[in-house]
């Protein structure tokens, strides 16, 4: 298993929980694409943080993210794993179960550091979920 790629998870997961936009888009490249469950795919920093924004004032999260498979190729990287947690509304103070799979795509840069490129999740609890 690579660390870089143990501590590009780390640093997304404590930005998430912390709700920092800022430092969750200096974790992604400038053409990153998010696929969240239900919705199109956000496409470019704009987008993603839009989406993020948005996604942060209403929610809090707090999750604990398994990675299963780490695989390293050259300049590009995948982690697939599972996460759970909570999402707590924060008009309400509703908790609702975070449970799913992820698979998140990252690629090295030219100094280096390693980035998300694309990240793709999805929710175990979807409705028809059963295929």
């Amino acid at each position: 298993m690579d660390d870089s790629i143990d501590d590009l998870r780390r640093r997304e997961i404590e930005a998430a929980e912390a709700g920092d936009v800022k430092a969750l888009l200096e974790l992604r490249t400038d053409d990153f694409v998010a696929m969240p469950p239900g919705r199109p795919p956000a496409r470019g920093k704009d987008e993603v943080a839009s989406f993020l924004n948005g996604m942060f004032a209403a929610t809090s999260i707090r999750e604990s993210v398994t990675s299963e498979d780490v695989h390293v190729n050259g300049d590009l990287a995948y982690d697939r794993g599972v996460f759970s947690g909570t999402a707590t509304m924060k008009d309400s103070g509703d908790q609702v179960p975070l449970d799913g799979k992820y698979l998140w795509i990252a690629m090295r840069q030219p100094d280096g550091a390693w980035k998300y490129c694309v990240q793709m999740w999805s929710d175990n609890q979807s409705p028809g979920s059963d295929v």
